[in-house]
């Protein structure tokens, strides 16, 4: 049978469509088996998760200030509550999370993250930096730090497997310690299930509006780097970073960021958020 250069041309524009559609569907990312395993949960339940003793070692230690991220006294922290933070995490780490519903489980990850992050500075102290430790090969965030239901977890783990892709909140980073003083501060009480939103939000307010998040100088936008690290959250253009800025910012930083529409320079100080090391 012989085709006609039109019917030809048909038959390949479809071929083309075809493996265009096939490409697309296979570029498309996939939940990782992680952000699968702790996708489950249960909204009908009423149960929740006691934070007394994180709560206890957060209050002891953490330098509250009121116009820049909180500090931490690391030289302080005994034996005894280095062991009993390790101990609560352990603890943590045996919650049967899946029968929790997911305002529990987010307030869950948080808490996690940071009492991990904390142990981890406490394991290497003194250290300049959160980015002197490592283990192996393997960078701070990449260490496993604790096993939950199986699976050896790291701080790179509960960011990227399991909030960002089951949560898809830009909020929840202001609630992850960095550990540095260029970062959001950790508050000195634990997340809840039912306060987490205004707490995130409150911490969103506080760091946008302290040096550390930004600044204004000689008519120059200076931006941390934390918006950087997760500028998919964030938005990917000045612009939109800018807007989400301005959601955060007290009346009169809002008035002054409408004047950008580009970010000069993005900086952030990596030092650690001791209360001994800060010059604040």
């Amino acid at each position: 049978m012989k085709h006609t250069p039109q019917y030809t041309a048909r038959l390949l524009l479809m071929a083309l469509v075809t493996v265009a559609s096939m490409t697309a569907v296979a570029a498309e990312p996939q939940p990782s088996r992680l952000t699968q395993h702790w996708s489950a949960h249960d909204n009908d339940s009423t149960a929740t998760i006691n934070y007394s003793a994180f709560a206890d070692f957060l209050d002891k230690y953490v330098v509250v200030r009121d116009d820049a991220p909180n500090l931490v006294r690391y030289q302080d922290v005994t034996a005894a509550d280095h062991k009993r933070l390790q101990t609560c995490i352990q603890q943590l780490a045996t919650i049967p999370l899946a029968q929790y519903s997911r305002k529990v489980q987010l307030a869950y990850w948080i808490n996690l993250y940071n009492a991990a992050l904390l142990n981890l500075v406490l394991d290497h102290y003194p250290v300049d930096s959160v980015r002197d430790i490592t283990w192996g090969q393997a960078k701070v965030w990449e260490i496993p730090v604790v096993q939950v239901d199986g699976y050896r977890v790291s701080l790179a783990t509960i960011r990227f497997d399991i909030l960002k892709p089951i949560w898809q909140q830009s909020l929840i980073y202001y609630g992850l310690s960095s550990a540095a003083l260029g970062g959001p501060g950790l508050r000195a009480q634990p997340y809840t299930a039912d306060g987490i939103q205004l707490q995130l939000r409150a911490n969103a307010k506080k760091y946008v509006n302290s040096s550390q998040g930004l600044r204004i100088k000689d008519d120059q936008l200076i931006v941390s780097s934390f918006f950087k690290r997760y500028r998919d959250a964030f938005g990917r253009s000045d612009t939109a970073l800018i807007s989400q800025l301005r959601e955060h910012a007290a009346p009169a930083l809002s008035a002054r960021l409408d004047v950008f529409d580009t970010i000069s320079k993005f900086t952030f100080d990596w030092d650690l958020n001791s209360a001994q090391t800060s010059n604040s």
